[in-house]
């Protein structure tokens, strides 16, 4: 966990609480490295028609303190386009989105989705809110 302060960089160390330098944090370079992946590239295609997955009002449930719709709330959304089977069958390996518009409770959204894995959520006003990429094997 990363936080800024008083103009400097920061570390959270999670075994004691305490934050530290992130000029004084050591990292094992060999412990964090990740398996070769296949680069995706992105980019935003505000006028491309995606599948309909499906649409959904924004609940109660996906409202953040500022009664906009959580970006988490976006990302469960895009997932949810496809089915247990399709994220098993081809396992997500990044995700990659752009908040675009705000929404509120009660607006209704609807999910377009590829088999590649892009995606854009929509308004009623067809607008894209939320667009972006599920990159999967």
């Amino acid at each position: 966990m990363l936080a800024y302060g008083r103009g400097e960089l920061c570390a959270l160390n999670l075994e004691t609480g305490w934050p530290h330098k992130v000029s004084g944090v050591i990292v094992d370079p060999i412990a964090h490295t990740h398996p070769e992946r296949t680069a995706v590239k992105f980019e935003k295609y505000a006028k491309s028609e995606l599948p309909l997955q499906y649409s959904r009002a924004s609940s109660y449930m996906d409202i953040d303190y500022l009664h906009h719709t959580n970006n988490v709330a976006y990302i469960r959304m895009a997932l949810d386009a496809k089915s247990t089977a399709f994220w098993e069958a081809h396992p997500l390996i990044s995700l990659e989105t752009h908040y675009v518009k705000q929404s509120h409770e009660g607006d209704r959204l609807s999910v377009e989705m590829d088999d590649r894995g892009y995606y854009n959520i929509r308004n009623e006003a067809g607008e894209i809110v939320v667009q972006g990429c599920a990159a999967h094997n």
